[in-house]
């Protein structure tokens, strides 16, 4: 004698048939495959950054009052940071972050003193408000001289952003890691 999940088809052959949890779980296995097979990814960019005021490589005739950095997704102002540096990566003040109302994807801040002429580099960081993950970049802006005097001898051209800087970045209060937040 055979339990009774077992069916005989013909005599002497035996053919197993599952049990009702068996089937259900089969079938939820097999739709959750299909769906996920077909169900398109969740988006997984992070928020890069579009485009920025002033822009990368820009070369500027007056030191900027405001910085607008805009990304391809909503981002989140828990753990951003925007930073600025002068050639010789000396930071320089930037204001409060803040969001323009109805743009969760753009971040603004404001440069409370006059930057004098030279090369500027922005190092930013900011975390996706849609996935949570942490994005970070750097580019640099000219201020030029336009007084005549030769300036301070700073606007060599750009500068990309040294280890140094990089290490600042993360060493930040509130930036980096979102562990570092939980």
């Amino acid at each position: 004698n055979i339990s009774h999940n077992v069916k005989e088809s013909t005599p002497g052959r035996h053919v197993r048939r599952g049990t009702p949890l068996l089937r259900i779980s089969s079938l939820i296995l097999a739709f959750v495959l299909v769906a996920w097979l077909l169900y398109p990814p969740i988006a997984s960019a992070h928020a890069e950054l579009i485009r920025s005021t002033p822009s990368a490589g820009e070369s500027l005739v007056t030191s900027p009052q405001t910085m607008r950095l805009e990304f391809g997704e909503s981002v989140s102002l828990d753990v951003s940071s925007i930073q600025v540096y002068d050639r010789t990566r000396t930071p320089q003040k930037v204001g409060a972050l803040g969001q323009p109302s109805g743009e969760s994807n753009v971040i603004k801040t404001s440069l409370p003193d006059t930057l004098g002429p030279g090369v500027y580099t922005v190092v930013w960081r900011v975390i996706s408000a849609a996935d949570g993950h942490v994005t970070a970049g750097s580019f640099a802006f000219l201020v030029r001289d336009t007084t005549g005097t030769g300036g301070t001898g700073q606007d060599a051209g750009p500068i990309a952003p040294g280890a140094q800087l990089a290490a600042a970045a993360e060493d930040q209060p509130g930036s980096g890691d979102p562990l570092r937040v939980v």
